[in-house]
C-alpha cells in the first residue's frame, strides 16, 4: 500500500443529457488508454470507467495533474469533466484514503460547481497551495476556446507556436492572435512552478508578520488622462484606511518600462485582516488596466510618513526587485519576502486570482462586491435596480462567486498563519 499516492476522479459533467452516451463511454475508454500509454512512468493504477460517466487513476506524483487534466479536456473537446483529487494511502482494491479524500473532493466539485478540488491526508499549507493553484487555473483555462486551450497546452509542454499553428493547420500569426487578452506567460509558468512545487523536498516559510509591506505599482502612460488613477488611488486610500500606512500616491516614470508611470504605499507593520487585503489588489486591478505590482516586505529605513513618499529601506527595494520581476515574467504581481519558494507560490497565486477576476463585467463586479458585504440577492437586486432576483444569480454565477469566496477565504488564511509550510 502507498502512503502517497495521488488519486484522480473525473466526471463527465450533464453526462445524462448526453445523447449518444454508449459512443462517448467508447471513446473515452480509448482516451483513458491513450492517457495511460503517454504517462506510465507517473501512473501507480492505470485509469478506467469505474460508472457510466465516472472514471479514476492512481498517480504516484503531483508532478503531471495539470497535464493530464488538460490532456482530457482538449483531446476530448466535446464534454466537460470535473475532477476530485485524493491524496493518501491507496491499494489496488480501490481501498484507502487517498481514493477516500478523492471522493470527498468530488462531491464537493459537484456539489459546489467547481471544476477541481484536492484534499489531502497532510493537512499541511503545501496542499492547501497546491489546490490553490488548481482551483485558479482551471477555472481560468476552462473560459478559453478549444484552440485557446489546445496552445496553452502546448506551450507548456514547450512546444514553439510554429509547431502548434501546424498541428491546428493554422498560421503563426493565428496562434498569436488567439493568444490576444490571455496571458500565457502567466499561466505556462503556472504549469512550471506546479511542477516545481509539487517536487520539492524542503520546508517553506510564509512569515509576513512583523514587517512592512510595501508596494510599487506601474500602469501605462495612456492612463494617465483624466485623473482617473489619482481619483482610484484616493478612493483606496478612503476604503482601506485600516490596512494604509502611508498613503497610495502617484511618483514619478518607471524606472522599469518606457512609458509606464509609478505609485507607491505602505501597508501597516501588523495587518489583520488579509481578506480584505486581497480585495484591495482585485479592486486595484480591475479599476488600472495593464498594471504591474511589486510587493517588498521587510523594514523602513527612513521617517515613516503620511503618504509614500521620500521613504526607503529594504521593504521597498525588495519591491522595487518585485516590480522588475513583474515586467520579466509577465505577472500581474510579485512579492519578494523572504526570497524563497513561498514567495513565487504567493505571487503564481495571486497573480492568477488577479486574472480570475480580469474579464468580470461591471454587474459582475457590483453584484459580487455586494456579496462580500454579506447582502442577500434580492437586497442586490434592490440596490442595483434590476427586476430580477434570477439576474443576479446570473452574474454572480458567471463571475464564479463561490470559487472566488473559497479561493480568497483560504489564500487569506495562509497569509494570516505566516506558518512554515512542510513538504508532504
Amino acid at each position: 500500500m502507498s502512503k502517497d499516492s495521488i488519486v484522480v476522479i473525473g466526471d463527465i459533467i450533464k453526462s445524462k443529457k448526453i445523447n449518444n452516451r454508449k459512443s462517448v463511454q467508447n471513446k473515452l475508454t480509448e482516451l483513458l488508454t491513450k492517457l495511460n500509454d503517454e504517462y506510465q512512468k507517473d501512473i501507480e493504477s492505470p485509469f478506467k470507467i469505474t460508472l457510466g460517466d465516472e472514471f479514476y487513476g492512481v498517480l504516484n506524483n503531483f508532478s503531471p495533474v495539470i497535464d493530464i487534466l488538460q490532456f482530457l479536456e482538449i483531446e476530448f473537446k466535446e464534454i466537460d469533466f470535473r475532477f476530485g483529487i485524493g491524496q493518501g494511502e491507496y491499494n489496488d482494491n480501490s481501498q484507502g484514503t487517498g481514493y477516500e479524500n478523492a471522493l470527498k473532493a468530488i462531491k464537493y466539485v459537484k456539489d459546489n460547481k467547481f471544476s477541481v478540488h484536492l484534499i489531502s491526508d497532510k493537512a499541511n499549507n503545501n496542499f492547501q497551495m497546491i489546490n490553490l493553484i488548481l482551483h485558479l487555473y482551471f477555472s481560468i483555462f476552462n473560459k478559453f476556446t478549444f484552440n485557446q486551450k489546445y496552445i496553452i497546452y502546448n506551450l507548456s509542454k514547450g512546444k514553439k507556436q510554429k509547431e502548434i499553428a501546424a498541428d491546428l493547420n493554422s498560421s503563426q500569426s493565428s496562434v498569436s492572435q488567439s493568444l490576444t487578452n490571455i496571458n500565457w506567460k502567466l499561466l505556462v509558468r503556472s504549469v512550471d512552478f506546479f511542477k516545481e512545487l509539487t517536487g520539492k523536498r524542503k520546508k517553506i516559510e510564509i512569515n509576513l508578520k512583523g514587517e512592512h509591506l510595501a508596494l510599487i505599482g506601474a500602469y501605462p502612460r495612456k492612463l494617465n488622462e483624466g485623473n482617473k488613477i489619482e481619483n482610484t488611488l484616493t478612493k483606496l486610500n478612503e476604503e482601506y484606511n485600516n490596512l494604509i500606512r502611508s498613503k497610495f500616491v502617484l511618483t514619478t516614470l518607471s524606472e522599469e518600462a518606457k512609458d509606464y508611470f509609478e505609485f507607491q504605499a505602505l501597508f501597516k507593520k501588523e495587518i489583520s485582516d488579509y481578506q480584505k487585503l486581497l480585495y484591495l489588489f482585485v479592486d486595484l486591478y480591475y479599476e488600472i488596466n495593464e498594471l504591474y505590482v511589486g510587493l517588498g516586505s521587510g523594514d523602513i529605513s527612513t521617517e515613516i510618513k503620511d503618504q509614500a513618499l521620500g521613504m526607503d529601506g529594504p521593504a521597498f527595494y525588495k519591491a522595487r526587485e518585485a516590480l522588475k520581476k513583474s515586467f520579466t515574467e509577465g505577472m500581474s504581481l510579485n512579492l519578494i519576502a523572504n526570497e524563497n519558494l513561498a514567495d513565487t507560490s504567493i505571487s503564481i497565486i495571486l497573480s492568477l486570482l488577479l486574472e480570475f477576476v480580469k474579464k468580470w463585467t461591471s454587474q459582475q463586479k457590483k453584484a459580487v462586491n455586494y456579496r462580500i458585504i454579506g447582502l442577500s440577492q434580492n437586497e442586490i437586486k434592490e440596490k442595483m435596480g434590476l427586476s430580477a432576483r434570477s439576474t443576479i444569480g446570473g452574474h454572480l454565477q458567471r463571475a464564479g462567486w463561490k470559487e472566488y469566496e473559497y479561493i480568497v477565504k483560504k489564500l487569506s488564511e495562509l497569509l494570516a498563519e505566516n506558518t512554515t509550510l512542510m513538504k508532504y
